[in-house]
C-alpha cells in the first residue's frame, strides 16, 4: 500500500494524530539535544570553561544519572580547583559538587587532589576518609548485568551502567554481590537493588 493510499483509509483526526507523532519523532531525530537536555559532566565543564561558572555547577548538580567514575572525577578535579578561588556562592556550589560526587574520589591520586579535599572538607588527609572503600566501577562499556544469584544461568534483576559505582558486599567465586551506589543510584532502576555482577565487568573505585 502507498502512502498516500495508507492516509486515505484514515479519518482526518488520525491523520493528524500521526503528523503530529511524525513531526515529533523528526524533532527528537534531527535534535539528539532534546533527547539528553540534561546534559552530561563533560557539557556541563564546557559551559563552565565559558565563563558561566555557577550554571555549570548547578546543572552538575541536577544531571548526576549521566556520570562516569572515575574519568569524570578526574575531569572535575580542576573545576573545582579553580572554582574554590572564586566568589562564595561559585565556591560553595564546587564544595556541593566535590561532596555530591562522592569527593571525586577517583581522582585523589591526582597532585591537585590533597589541596582540595582540604579546602572542602576542613581534614588534612584523604586516606582518612574509608567512606568509600567497598565501592567499585563498572567498567564494560555496555554496561553490566546484575542477577539474582551468583551464576550467568540467574535471572537479570537491571542492567548497571559502565562508570555506575556499587558498593561490594560480597564475594561468591568470581561474583561480587553488591548494590548500586552514588549520585546515579537514585534511579529507581536501582535504588535499593542489591544482586550479582561478575568481577570481570568491575574494578576497585
Amino acid at each position: 500500500m502507498s502512502i498516500a493510499a495508507y492516509f486515505l483509509t484514515k479519518s482526518n483526526s488520525q491523520v493528524y494524530t500521526l503528523i503530529l507523532a511524525m513531526f515529533f519523532f523528526m524533532v527528537l531525530v534531527t535534535h539528539p539535544a532534546l533527547i539528553r537536555a540534561c546534559g552530561d559532566v563533560d557539557d556541563w565543564i564546557a559551559v563552565y570553561n565559558r565563563g558561566e561558572k555557577y550554571k555549570g555547577l548547578f546543572h552538575m548538580l541536577d544531571c548526576a544519572d549521566s556520570y562516569k567514575a572515575p574519568a569524570d572525577d578526574v575531569a572535575l578535579l580542576p573545576v573545582i580547583q579553580d572554582a574554590l578561588k572564586s566568589n562564595s556562592q561559585i565556591a560553595a556550589a564546587a564544595k556541593q559538587v566535590f561532596t555530591y560526587f562522592n569527593h571525586i574520589w577517583g581522582a585523589r591520586h591526582e597532585p591537585a587532589y590533597t589541596g582540595v579535599f582540604k579546602a572542602v572538607t576542613g581534614r588534612d588527609n584523604w586516606t582518612s576518609l574509608t567512606d568509600y572503600q567497598d565501592w567499585m566501577v563498572v567498567t564494560a562499556v555496555a554496561g553490566a548485568n546484575m542477577r539474582e544469584g551468583p551464576s550467568l544461568d540467574s535471572p537479570v534483576i537491571t542492567g548497571v551502567k559502565y562508570g555506575m559505582q556499587v558498593k561490594a558486599l560480597a564475594r561468591h567465586g568470581e561474583w561480587i554481590q553488591a548494590r548500586p551506589v552514588g549520585p546515579g543510584s537514585v534511579d529507581p532502576r536501582f535504588e535499593r537493588r542489591t544482586g550479582y555482577i561478575h568481577q570481570s565487568l568491575l574494578m576497585t573505585y
